[in-house]
C-alpha cells in the first residue's frame, strides 16, 4: 500500500513510539488524499492535522524502530507539536 510504514514517532530518545505504550494512537484517524497529496490526521480533542505528501525534507536524524537504528527525516515541528500535545510527550514525527 502506497505511503504504508512511511512515518514514525520517536520519543525524546530517538525511540520509536508505539501503541503498546501509548493506546491513544489507535483513537487517530487517517486519510491519504492522493488527488490534493495530503494526509489528514484526526483525532479525540485535537484540530485536525494535514500533511503534505509532496514536500522536501532535509534534516535527516538517528532513530530506532523495533531496536535498529535507521535514519528519518525530520517532519515540520508544527507537525511534531500536535503528536506531543496528543500524547504528552516530547515527540517528533519522521518519514523514512
Amino acid at each position: 500500500m502506497k505511503y504504508d510504514r512511511e512515518w514514525a514517532i520517536i520519543d525524546s530518545n530517538g525511540n520509536s513510539v508505539s501503541q503498546k505504550r501509548y493506546p491513544q494512537l489507535c483513537l487517530m484517524k487517517l486519510k491519504i488524499d492522493l488527488n490534493s497529496k495530503y494526509l489528514l490526521i484526526t483525532a479525540p480533542e485535537m484540530e485536525d492535522l494535514s500533511i503534505s505528501l509532496d514536500h522536501q525534507i532535509n534534516e535527516v536524524i538517528t532513530m530506532k524502530v523495533c531496536g535498529k537504528k535507521t535514519l528519518g527525516k525530520m517532519e515540520a515541528s508544527q507537525n511534531s507539536q500536535w503528536f506531543s500535545r496528543y500524547l504528552g510527550i516530547e515527540c517528533t514525527l519522521v518519514r523514512r
